[in-house]
């Protein structure tokens, strides 16, 4: 699998989706990178590794943290790419995001066989039961409120009107915590740290 370290990442995933997305590419492209710019500027460092699919259609991202909590749009998307059920060339890269250099954000690419990658999210995945809210401050140094999956989807609270950022948070942190570590240790040659969440 290609590994391409330190990219201008505007620019890399620009080139690979150049090769097979046909549709929306300019508009899916700058939302994948609106959400690396965010995740640059995190300080929570679980936040910092997004996958990318680049197909015929359009371009997918999602934090790989949310990828491994079951019933999210990450983990929803990443089986649905990896399911193999249609015949669309997919392009799938792990990006982690080391920050911003003169206006650039830049970081390291990891490609990955989507089918085997969604067949490990399947298998290990954990539960997600609740949402974080970041008022007014997206990077995580602002006020902050917890409230259960459910409560979130059904009744978005009216005095939250300046939520800036939200995330979906596991049943067990420690589980997720495990995960990341082995697919982090196992799969990118160790780039990443162990886990504090």
């Amino acid at each position: 699998m290609d590994r391409i370290d330190n990219a201008d990442l505007r620019e890399a995933l620009r080139e690979i989706s150049n090769y097979n997305t046909y549709f929306h590419l300019d508009n899916d492209l700058g939302i994948a990178i609106e959400q690396m710019e965010q995740a640059a500027k995190i300080n929570d460092y679980t936040d910092k590794t997004l996958i990318f699919v680049s197909y015929p259609s359009g371009i997918d991202c999602y934090p790989e943290r949310e990828v491994f909590q079951r019933d999210t749009r990450g983990y929803n998307g990443v089986l649905y790419h990896g399911g193999g059920a249609e015949n669309e060339l997919k392009l799938a890269y792990a990006v982690d995001v080391s920050g911003i250099t003169n206006g650039r954000v830049r970081g390291s690419l990891y490609e990955l066989d989507i089918s085997e990658y969604a067949q490990n999210v399947r298998k290990n995945a954990v539960n997600s039961n609740s949402i974080r809210i970041y008022i007014d401050d997206p990077y995580g140094n602002g006020q902050q409120i917890v409230m259960p999956k459910d409560e979130f989807n059904r009744r978005y609270p009216p005095d939250l009107v300046k939520m800036a950022y939200w995330r979906n948070e596991p049943a067990d942190t420690e589980a997720l915590k495990k995960v990341l570590d082995n697919v982090w240790n196992n799969t990118r040659d160790s780039t990443h740290k162990s886990c504090d969440m």
